[in-house]
């Protein structure tokens, strides 16, 4: 080997190859679903046909996607932002290279993996563990949301009216009580863990974790709760497009409660449109006998909001890695001018 030039790092050839076979299962998932889908032409009946309020409707759901990982960007540079500095445009692309990764695997659990791909190598373990104070700070928003709708849905229809305001109220506030200490204790839980002898190897993750102030975390969690919303507006838009109308308040109560129990199920991916379209058919059937459009609003939207941002991210992914292999080809020919 030529002085100067040092050898390719067994760990970089590791990731390259990591990013392609994450990128191919990703395209193998997405064309599977898109051939085994089965009701193109309800999507089709869908866009015929098509009214001005309900082609609004369809134009300000898609709209939203963009806000909606904006946010989730401005949560993670706020998490990395505690060990290194990023800007909110890598952030942004960091965000979307991990939907890919985790578009394929169980309850997207890939996705701290490949947010991780594109950062800087050193603290990329640390910043593996603060995506799961990200994850935490959305679950906290739906469960604390999902619940009260929960809770208002199982009186609304098993409670007879007049027990309805009390315990509505009571059983409400007890759950958002118990998801907001339980969020917020994470840090705390973290430095009490990390104290423990069996957890020796692993502190470097919760040290990561146990650094998190509580603003960070207060701001963490408003950002999710927006992130929550929005969800739930696209949910609302979309099903006025395929024809479902609902009222302010059975959506507040029906769409909530259908991401809780689609956060609450354990799934595989290849599961999870089905999953979606069977909760969007059980729930907004109680109020509409159009159960196919509904379940066609649940997979839309899945395909919307998941589908699309992860062939982006698929495209930022290799060309990271393409970048970082002209940087070192870059390098390599100073070293032999050198």
């Amino acid at each position: 080997m030529k002085p100067g030039i040092e050898k390719e790092r067994p760990g970089s050839r590791c990731m390259t190859i990591l990013e392609y076979a994450v990128t191919l299962a990703a395209y193998t998932y997405l064309v599977w679903v898109l051939v085994s889908f089965d009701d193109y032409g309800g999507l089709a009946a869908g866009f015929a046909g098509m009214s001005l309020q309900r082609g609004m409707s369809i134009v300000l759901c898609v709209a939203l996607m963009p806000l909606n990982w904006l946010l989730e960007s401005l949560k993670w540079q706020k998490l990395v932002n505690t060990l290194s500095h990023i800007g909110l445009k890598e952030a942004y692309r960091s965000v979307l290279s991990g939907l890919t990764a985790g578009f394929f695997t169980p309850n997207r659990i890939g996705d701290p993996l490949g947010r991780i791909m594109t950062l800087e190598p050193g603290k990329r373990t640390e910043c593996a563990a603060l995506s799961v104070v990200g994850i935490m700070g959305q679950n906290f928003a739906t469960v604390l949301c999902g619940s009260v709708s929960a809770v208002a849905f199982i009186f609304l229809h098993f409670v007879p009216e007049a027990a309805i305001p009390v315990n509505v109220k009571i059983c409400a506030a007890t759950l958002a009580l118990l998801c907001t200490i339980l969020y917020f204790s994470l840090p705390y839980l973290c430095k009490r863990v990390s104290d423990l002898k069996f957890a020796a190897r692993y502190k470097r993750l919760t040290a990561a974790v146990g650094r998190v102030s509580f603003p960070l975390l207060f701001g963490i969690g408003a950002l999710s709760i927006a992130r929550f919303c929005i969800y739930c507006t696209q949910y609302f838009l979309i099903l006025r497009f395929f024809g479902i109308e609902l009222g302010l308040a059975e959506a507040a109560v029906l769409i909530p409660l259908n991401y809780l129990l689609v956060t609450l199920t354990p799934s595989v991916a290849f599961a999870e449109p089905g999953i979606r379209g069977s909760y969007a058919a059980l729930l907004i059937g109680t109020v509409s006998e159009d159960t196919a459009a509904a379940a066609l609003s649940g997979m839309s939207l899945w395909l919307l909001n998941y589908a699309v941002p992860m062939v982006i991210g698929s495209v930022l992914l290799l060309k990271e890695n393409n970048s970082h292999k002209r940087i070192n080809k870059n390098e390599e020919n100073k070293n032999l001018v050198g």
